[in-house]
């Protein structure tokens, strides 16, 4: 995780993704650190919307969504599960 939170470079990115696509049990804090790469990490925010990335991101908000705190899961609402592709910055 801690690969994906601090990537460098689109690679990184993915290649931590496919990393993390191979577990199924996060704890709360740790799904929260991971949307907050998003935001925070421009070589994530940058790609979020490839397919592998987006993916991820929207199986772990599904699964993760009603234990989020409330400005988490507003976000990731807003990024994954309302908006989508058709809000690209």
């Amino acid at each position: 995780m801690a690969r994906l939170c601090n990537s460098g470079a689109f690679a990184t990115t993915h290649k931590a993704i496919a990393d993390l696509t191979k577990f199924s049990d996060f704890e709360i804090a740790e799904v929260e650190q991971l949307l907050d790469a998003v935001k925070d990490n421009d070589q994530v925010g940058w790609i979020k919307y490839d397919p592998d990335v987006s993916e991820f991101y929207r199986t772990i908000i599904s699964e993760y969504k009603l234990r989020l705190t409330s400005k988490h899961r507003k976000f990731a609402a807003e990024l994954f599960l309302e908006g989508g592709d058709d809000e690209k910055e």
